[in-house]
């Protein structure tokens, strides 16, 4: 397949760019690449002012000495090199630089997100001869590709590429099956069934970003075609209602309202905006332009609440003098756990600093030795329970000699330290970094989530996990949150830990990786939660900012490939390099085994060929035996 990136002549071009006698062509270049960025964005008048420049250009080129009996193909090799260099420049300037674009990128995309659950080439009306959905994942990944790019021909490439794999499956499929040759009757719902399954990223400002600054004299003959044919999808797409999909109207919204719950959580609250948008790297313009594009409707409310607001009367922070005070208070309720344990304790947590008075030093010079053996026998027993008995014995609860010399007293009350959250805290059992709030917290959501016979009714119960999720997950800090999702995740509470990881995203510091959610994906999985997998893969592929590297994606695709969902697989295959992660050796050996080894010989062949594109001739490496057992192994594991 062709390398869109670098294409033929146009290292040429730089080369000749850089002679003395083309610095009138280079300084004409920047000139306009300067005035041009200097003037206010207008999507119309940019397009007209670059195809005019285009065109001067080009028949500059004709005319100057460097390209003097050059061929056709020189020429257009040449136009072509201009138009990725200025197209490169401006980029950021012109593409998606319209509010009304951004929004309609956003509707779009989340339309897909929705369709995309429920669609099947019946609902298009796609012949049985002509279904193919295993190879269509390869015209998927050529669609994705597209916004990786930025010069317009690079673009429309990626396009032609999509549409040339369907239309030679279409081809073979009526030649094996001695039909008439597919039309666009045939071809169109194909094209329109890989778009909705391929949910490429800012699809519509890419559509006309290529209609705007693609040469004119290019959008021609095939390429005009193709291209033709993905605007009628991108329409159909727009439009797209139960009658277009030949569905009842009920069961259609039943279908969208179904894949809405599926997208927010399971049903369990409305996934917010903030993790809708299209999985590309954070856009500081877009987020500009989506925020001015509500500002208009909302600004009024907004100042209202803040005007509310400000009439509060502001709450003075206590003093440490005033939360020592309050906490004495505390714990002199007769109602509270803690004086509950000081009433059952009462030698042991004797206050160190009564020490000091000489009443209350008699009367602790009357405790006996053996009293105080027994209650910390029986403290360091209840703590152990909970596997405390390392911290009670730091505690330092050494008896020493009385004022009167006699009998003992405590050398000093017990001293409870915070720990630095910052800091790993020593494992409690096989290596696990558990709080006391991250256990208790895991103790009570599974006493809230009882098995389904002990349950006393399904309401009481959710709204007593409701009230846990309140009081204990809520609260909790960053790292205690996530220790509390490793280790349901550990031991296999999955709906629990679907709630959980749904408040940390919530959460302002909550950063979507891909690591954990292959961690879930895998538990999932392992669980046989088809459903929750889905779920899980195309909320991440909805995360807006997420946090990735190869590495992460090989391990996901390990994962998916133990669970044999090679739809997935491919799907992430292509995710990846979609928002900019190119895959390593590592990735095309674990994919070519992975699928070979269960038979799936036509996706190997999809990952072979795109192999040999990185790397050549030489394929050796995808047989090679590597040791990507890291790669297995859940970071709660580790």
């Amino acid at each position: 397949m062709e390398n869109i990136d670098v294409f033929p002549g146009l290292h040429d071009f730089f080369e000749r760019m850089r002679k003395p006698s083309a610095g009138d062509f280079v300084k004409s270049i920047k000139s306009f690449i300067v005035s041009f960025s200097n003037n206010a964005p207008n999507p119309e008048k940019d397009s007209e002012a670059v195809q005019e420049f285009f065109t001067k250009m080009e028949a500059a080129f004709r005319a100057h000495p460097l390209w003097s009996g050059s061929s056709e193909e020189d020429l257009d090799s040449a136009a072509d090199g201009l138009e990725k260099y200025v197209m490169t420049k401006l980029f950021t300037r012109v593409f998606a630089s319209n509010t009304e674009d951004v929004i309609s990128d956003e509707k779009l995309f989340q339309k897909m997100s929705l369709v995309q659950q429920f669609i099947s080439p019946e609902s298009l009306d796609i012949q049985p001869t002509f279904q193919n959905e295993t190879s269509w994942l390869l015209a998927q990944k050529e669609l994705q590709k597209m916004n990786m790019y930025k010069a317009p021909r690079d673009k429309l490439m990626c396009i032609l590429s999509c549409c040339k794999v369907i239309n030679n499956l279409l081809l073979n499929a009526s030649v094996a099956s001695k039909e008439n040759a597919p039309g666009a009757d045939e071809f169109l719902p194909v094209l329109i069934y890989v778009t909705i399954k391929a949910n490429p990223p800012q699809f519509h400002s890419n559509l006309l970003y290529i209609q705007r600054y693609r040469r004119q004299s290019k959008l021609v003959g095939e390429a005009s075609y193709f291209f033709t044919n993905l605007l009628s999808a991108e329409s159909f797409i727009s439009n797209i209602d139960a009658k277009s999909l030949s569905m009842d109207e009920s069961d259609f919204e039943k279908k969208m309202e179904s894949a809405r719950a599926r997208l927010s959580g399971l049903g369990s609250q409305s996934y917010q905006t903030d993790h809708g948008a299209a999985p590309t790297a954070y856009n500081p313009k877009r987020e500009t332009t989506l925020l001015q594009s509500q500002s208009s409707g909302s600004l009024s409310g907004t100042n209202e609440t803040l005007n509310q607001r400000s009439e509060l009367p502001i709450k003075k922070a206590e003093s440490i003098s005033d939360l020592e005070n309050k906490g004495a208070a505390t714990l002199l309720n007769d109602n509270s756990e803690a004086s509950k344990i000081l009433k059952e304790y009462p030698y042991v947590f004797a206050s160190a600093a009564l020490q000091g008075e000489g009443d209350n030093v008699h009367k602790l010079s009357d405790v006996k030795q053996e009293d105080y053996k027994r209650e910390r026998e029986s403290l360091t027993a209840n703590m152990e329970g909970i596997g405390l008995r390392g911290e009670i014995l730091r505690l330092g609860f050494t008896p020493r000699r009385g004022v009167c010399g006699r009998s003992p007293v405590l050398r000093r009350a017990m001293v409870v330290k915070m720990r630095d959250r910052s800091k790993n805290r020593k494992p409690l059992q096989r290596g696990r970094m558990l709080s006391i709030e991250a256990i208790q917290a895991v103790q009570a959501l599974k006493r809230a989530n009882p098995p389904p016979p002990p349950s006393p009714s399904p309401s009481s119960s959710s709204s007593m996990l409701h009230r846990v999720i309140d009081s204990k997950i809520r609260r909790l800090l960053k790292f205690d949150m996530v220790a509390v999702l490793r280790e349901l995740l550990r031991q296999n509470e999955c709906s629990l830990a679907l709630k959980v990881f749904e408040e940390i995203r919530k959460e302002y510091w909550y950063k979507p990786q891909v690591r954990l959610y292959a961690d879930m994906i895998s538990v999932m999985a392992d669980n046989n939660l088809l459903d929750e997998v889905s779920y899980l893969y195309a909320a991440m592929k909805s995360e807006k900012g997420l946090v990735a590297d190869t590495e992460s994606f090989n391990t996901l695709l390990v994962m998916l490939l133990n669970h044999k969902l090679f739809e997935l697989v491919m799907d992430c295959y292509a995710f990846m390099q979609s928002i900019g992660y190119e895959p390593d050796r590592t990735s095309f050996r674990v994919l070519v085994q992975g699928l070979e080894s269960n038979g799936e010989m036509s996706l190997s062949g999809i990952v072979r060929q795109d192999a040999h594109e990185y790397y050549g001739e030489s394929l050796e490496f995808s047989d090679e035996i590597e040791d990507i057992s890291s790669l297995l192994i859940p970071q709660w594991r580790r």
